[in-house]
């Protein structure tokens, strides 16, 4: 009997957590974005501390989150803030220290009283990163940041820069000078990242530097986090300047972002997808995958949105775009397989059931629980 009853204690607990989980639509939501190519080198922009650091960057920053505040958002009955930071800061510095003042304050004002979410978009999936694990370090520090990680119960990285990427490295080369008799270098450093000029030294880069992904992964590769964090990983062409990111980027990528980093790899290896037997695409297949992740990062889903797709507004919604379940954490979602071709052609796939009418912020939105 008492086996029965210890059973039955075990069931009635597991249908309350169920009973009690919580969504995006109930949960105070903390947002973390990258930056974008257009200011990450325009000279009047200030860091932390200076006078117009609010007036700078704040509208930059509403516009920035602008579809998933206003659509995915709404009607949740927690509060939605993002937190804007100088990309002329290094990030153990004035990026990480200025959200660490601000979302401290907040929370002193009730913020996460009741635990949050925080969702981080490329280059802020380094920053929050760093942000989080840097509470292991950081106790008694004047700048505490375990008092953020004791509150925020999950994360949601979409197309992670958390190990960097190799268009940084470019960008880092040219300041230095290293690019500077290669026209061709100098051409796609200037394109991508709009206002470089060569030689202008590592100051003139602010957070780029963090982002070559030697360095990118020795700040992560030195932190441990314990907060679950779920990784959104895209392939993808944003246009022109995207199928040269294609190009430069080693194994799969998001135009941006290669998959070592967006899928959470412990290394810089190139692969092609989170999973070892399924493409992007949800095709099951042997694929190239990270063999190791970094702690408490899992993949979660994938999907073929490019870089900007995940946050921008809602893409033309192509039925050849697909999204695929890497792994079931935080979300019960149904999936569906199919099969194309036949005999030794036939292909089998595996994906989010009705993914095609969907995309992966409105994934999110229906089926993240935790």
């Amino acid at each position: 009997m008492k086996r029965i009853v210890s059973l039955l204690g075990l069931f009635l607990a597991l249908i309350a957590s169920q009973l009690h989980a919580r969504t995006l639509d109930d949960v105070d939501v903390i947002l973390i974005r990258g930056y974008t190519s257009e200011v990450v080198f325009d000279k009047t922009m200030p860091k932390y501390g200076e006078p117009t650091f609010d007036s700078y960057w704040k509208p930059l920053d509403a516009a920035y989150w602008n579809y998933y505040k206003n659509t995915l958002l709404p009607g949740n009955k927690g509060r939605v803030v993002s937190f804007h930071w100088s990309s002329k800061d290094r990030l153990t510095n004035g990026v990480v220290r200025s959200l660490a003042d601000r979302i401290k304050a907040e929370i002193g004002k009730g913020l996460c009283a009741n635990k949050c979410v925080m969702i981080t978009h490329s280059t802020g999936g380094l920053v929050g990163d760093y942000l989080l694990s840097s509470a292991i370090d950081s106790k008694g520090s004047s700048y505490d940041y375990k008092i953020i990680s004791d509150k925020v119960a999950v994360v949601i990285h979409l197309a992670s820069a958390g190990g960097g990427s190799e268009l940084a490295s470019i960008v880092r080369d040219v300041a230095f000078g290293v690019g500077c008799t290669n026209s061709l270098t100098q051409t796609i450093a200037g394109w991508i990242f709009k206002g470089v000029n060569c030689g202008a030294g590592q100051d003139s880069i602010g957070v780029t530097n963090d982002l070559v992904p030697t360095r990118a992964r020795q700040v992560n590769g030195s932190q441990f986090t314990y907060t679950p964090t779920l990784m959104l990983a895209g392939e993808g062409t944003a246009g022109v300047q995207g199928a040269v990111g294609n190009l430069l980027l080693p194994g799969n990528d998001d135009s941006v972002v290669a998959m070592h980093s967006t899928c959470g790899s412990n290394s810089a290896t190139p692969v092609d997808s989170c999973s070892p037997t399924a493409k992007p695409n949800g095709e099951l297949t042997s694929v190239s995958a990270p063999k190791g992740f970094y702690a408490a990062h899992y993949p979660w889903i994938m999907t073929q949105e490019d870089h900007g797709e995940m946050i921008e507004v809602q893409r033309s919604l192509d039925p050849a775009a697909r999204e695929t379940l890497v792994t079931r954490a935080y979300g019960n979602f149904a999936e569906t397989s199919s099969t194309s071709g036949w005999w030794v052609f036939k292909t089998n796939y595996r994906r989010i059931a009705n993914d095609e009418s969907r995309t992966s912020g409105q994934l999110i939105k229906q089926y993240f629980s935790f």
